[in-house]
């Protein structure tokens, strides 16, 4: 099968983040491929985390954080959250 656009077209090209900022507390600032930034506050999450992100209920381990190979942001412990789900979260700006 072919899975290549129509001559003259584009598949759209899928968000990720080029960068990521800690900026106190839970609040991370994200910077885009598309060239926007936003600002997510992810305290209401960290209040009752999956497993895998309780470790980062302690803001110092919260505050190591990167972009992650596929675009969106990672942790040491393994906790991952996807750029898709980043970029729909609610803004705090």
């Amino acid at each position: 099968m072919n899975y290549d656009p129509p001559a003259g077209a584009s598949w759209p090209r899928p968000s990720h983040g080029t960068r990521v900022k800690h900026k106190g507390g839970f609040c991370l600032n994200i910077q885009f491929n598309d060239g926007n930034a936003r600002e997510v506050d992810l305290s209401a999450f960290m209040k009752s985390p999956p497993p895998v992100f309780q470790p980062l209920q302690d803001e110092k381990a919260f505050a190591k954080i990167s972009v992650s190979p596929v675009g969106g942001i990672a942790w040491d412990c393994g906790a991952e959250l996807s750029a898709e789900y980043l970029k729909d979260y609610p803004s705090t700006k």
